[in-house]
């Protein structure tokens, strides 16, 4: 699925020449860059601030405009598996206190 998004970036940037694609300013090399660093870092808290600053300057970036609803996802899923994680945190800590209590006794 991200390779897709990466695909379409490479094929945006070099149809950008100078910072101008069709005589329309475009988003900075390095926003783009950043982006994609972020996307395959897995760091998509930052690809989505990224991804509002780069449309902010072009909002017709269709390509990163696709991967808003992935990164969506990804960050949803990312908060499930932190709540999981922290239900079965407190689980193993009322383990191990009903346990140390019925062994000392």
């Amino acid at each position: 699925r991200w390779l897709v998004c990466t695909c379409l970036m490479d094929r945006e940037r070099r149809q950008t020449k100078l910072g101008y694609k069709e005589g329309v300013p475009v988003v900075p090399l390095a926003a783009i860059q950043q982006f994609l660093a972020a996307l395959r870092a897995r760091d998509f808290e930052g690809a989505k601030k990224l991804a509002f600053r780069i449309l902010t300057d072009e909002p017709d970036n269709e390509t990163v405009r696709m991967c808003l609803p992935q990164i969506d996802r990804e960050l949803k899923r990312q908060e499930e598996a932190v709540e999981e994680e922290g239900s079965d945190d407190s689980d193993d800590e009322n383990d191990e206190g009903s346990g140390g209590g019925g062994g000392g006794g």
